[in-house]
């Protein structure tokens, strides 16, 4: 195991050693939190300032003031951030994320959550001079940790591309050094990315299979080293807490130990099924972490895992979409969409049924499918549709149904839930 502390927990080592005019091993030991085999090694590096060895541990008096308040100063300036300066361009940044892919589980936190989490970052020591890895990051915490401008590397892993270009230009505009991997994370990372990370940081979709496979990922990135750190979010309502009980395994199964629990520490714009809040995990590496063999290619709280032998197959896709303005919502129109989406994925209509409501015209028509079914509802009015596709064909896969949607004609970018 690589002896490779935080600077933070350096200056803290000093600090607590010249504080007191003189301290024993034991007590050092237990404000530190270091193992001995670490604490030792420290007090062999820093010998020059100590007195000869006696019981106590005693910094030579020329040396202890200097040593304390240098201490402190790193300390401080370690911790400190500058609140209106982040503030200022994290709202700026938060402002311009495109809408929520829903097919992503990607629901926002609010600005202050991201300026909380770079806060909470800088003050555990996990910025200042450590690689920084993010597995998604739709909430841009990784502009704010850059904001820093503490960071020894940040990277960032993104499967979506609006997310992707935008980080992009963030960072070229504030001149920040983000890299940004364009990466889906059921398939492998590049090798050159591996045991590279001080501390990897991601808000994973809230499923058992979503928190399996990012955190499988984490501990591919972690550096094996006493000092790695995870982030990890996970929300679930208060009237499930079973749920966490499971995520809390899968943890413990990956040989992560527990640092601290920060209840309902993200808040988010949406996500009322988990009372728009979630916890934040601090899970510290151990000689025990392991990598995990998945089997599985279902993630999102959307999809069904195809595992589950307790019920058929199937998928099941809402999308929400508004049209141009000049563009008539009328059943001509829908029919030509629909007509679209059944050849390119392949699908086959059997019937259909319609009902047209008075007033603005709104439509409901389903579509019987030899797969299943597709409704369409629209509201003129406000130049939206509604589709609700469902099949059990397997060979409909998430990713078609995505660039189907994206490529209808006179729709602007697609909702997916």
């Amino acid at each position: 195991m690589d002896l490779k502390l935080r600077q933070l927990d350096i200056s803290k080592f000093l600090y607590y050693l010249s504080r007191h005019s003189r301290i024993s091993t034991r007590q050092l030991n237990r404000l530190t939190g270091f193992p001995e085999t670490f604490l030792y090694s420290l007090l062999k590096k820093y010998s020059d300032i100590l007195e000869p060895a006696s019981r106590f541990l005693v910094v030579k008096p020329l040396l202890r003031s200097k040593t304390l308040k240098e201490a402190q100063d790193k300390i401080n300036s370690i911790q400190k951030i500058d609140r209106d300066y982040l503030t200022e361009n994290i709202n700026k940044a938060t402002s311009l994320r495109p809408l929520p892919d829903r097919s992503l589980d990607q629901f926002y936190t609010t600005p202050a959550t991201t300026f909380r989490r770079a806060k909470l970052m800088a003050k555990m020591g996990d910025i200042y001079e450590r690689q920084l890895a993010f597995l998604g990051d739709d909430d841009l915490t990784s502009v704010a940790c850059a904001l820093t401008h503490q960071a020894r590397s940040i990277t960032v892993f993104e499967i979506d591309d609006r997310l992707i270009k935008l980080i992009r230009d963030i960072s070229k505009k504030l001149n920040l050094e983000i890299t940004v991997v364009k990466q889906d994370l059921l398939k492998p990372i590049d090798k050159k990315y591996l045991a590279s990370f001080d501390i990897v940081f991601t808000d994973p979709p809230y499923t058992p299979n979503g928190i399996s496979l990012f955190a499988n990922c984490a501990v591919e990135l972690l550096t094996p080293q006493f000092t790695s750190r995870l982030y990890l979010c996970y929300g679930n309502s208060d009237r499930a807490r079973e749920r966490e009980v499971v995520i809390q395994k899968i943890i413990s199964d990956f040989g992560f130990m527990i640092h601290t629990k920060y209840f309902q520490f993200n808040h988010y714009a949406g996500a009322q099924s988990i009372g728009s809040q979630s916890s934040l995990y601090l899970l510290d590496w151990t000689p025990q972490l392991k990598t995990i063999s998945l089997s599985f290619d279902k993630i999102y709280t959307y999809e069904k895992n195809k595992m589950d032998k307790n019920f058929p197959f199937y998928n099941h896709w809402e999308v929400e979409t508004t049209v141009l303005p000049s563009q008539i919502v009328d059943e001509k129109y829908i029919d030509s969409l629909v007509k679209t989406i059944i050849s390119n994925l392949k699908l086959n209509v059997v019937s259909a049924s319609k009902h047209l409501f008075p007033g603005h015209g709104g439509l409901t028509k389903v579509y019987i499918l030899s797969q299943s079914h597709l409704v369409v509802h629209t509201w003129p009015e406000f130049s939206s549709i509604h589709f609700d596709l469902m099949t059990c064909s397997s060979g409909v896969s998430s990713t078609n149904v995505r660039a189907v949607f994206s490529s209808l004609p006179h729709t602007n970018h697609p909702i997916f839930r």
